[in-house]
């Protein structure tokens, strides 16, 4: 479902007739929520306080937390990473409605010897998948981004060593209206860069 917002809230019809809506983008919550509202059936909550909670759900930082400022919205998803859920991240931002769509990876951890590889898939598909700009945050990003470099047709890409060195860069890439996606291994440290953003932006509601 879009309404027109940049990113905006995931609406699905469960069991053919509950149109059940969560304040946060992404398809692939689907599967949460219909888990959720059948464990509160199971306790007996009627289906229509079931869809109002979820509906108001407030999901906590690092969980794909939509924080709206005075010039970009920004989708904090730092609490971890994985290949699937970075794909599922580069779909949801493929399909908002940004000026621009800015994906901050940092490095997927605990991959093993698959680490340049995957890496190196993700890169491709956010070009595929029209991102505008890639700031790559950890070595194994850094090692994607200058592989696939020749390849790319249209991203953007730069990349940081630490998230200490992408707090100093963002401000010169970011423009009004930008939609701007943090995600990677909790290891990496992107939620220090959330609150960088939302002290430099300005927040206005959450």
């Amino acid at each position: 479902d879009s309404n027109n917002k940049p990113t905006p809230n995931l609406r699905f019809l469960l069991d053919g007739r509950f149109t059940v809506e969560l304040p946060m983008p992404g398809a692939h919550h689907s599967t949460n929520a219909t888990v959720a509202f059948a464990v509160a059936r199971w306790f007996g909550i009627a289906c229509d306080e079931i869809i109002a909670s979820l509906r108001t759900f407030v999901p906590p930082e690092g969980r794909t937390r939509v924080i709206e400022t005075g010039g970009i919205t920004i989708v904090d998803d730092a609490y971890n990473a994985n290949p699937g859920s970075v794909a599922a991240a580069i779909e949801t931002l493929r399909t908002s409605g940004a000026n621009r769509r800015v994906l901050i990876l940092g490095d997927m951890l605990e991959l093993g010897h698959h680490t340049p590889q995957l890496h190196g898939q993700i890169v491709a598909s956010a070009d595929r998948a029209g991102v505008d700009v890639l700031i790559g945050v950890g070595q194994a990003m850094a090692e994607a981004i200058a592989l696939t470099a020749p390849d790319l047709r249209r991203l953007q890409t730069y990349s940081c060593t630490d998230a200490t060195a992408a707090e100093a860069l963002v401000g010169s890439i970011l423009r009004p209206r930008d939609v701007v996606w943090l995600k990677g291994s909790r290891a990496v440290g992107l939620d220090r860069l959330v609150r960088h953003l939302e002290s430099q932006w300005g927040t206005h509601s959450a």
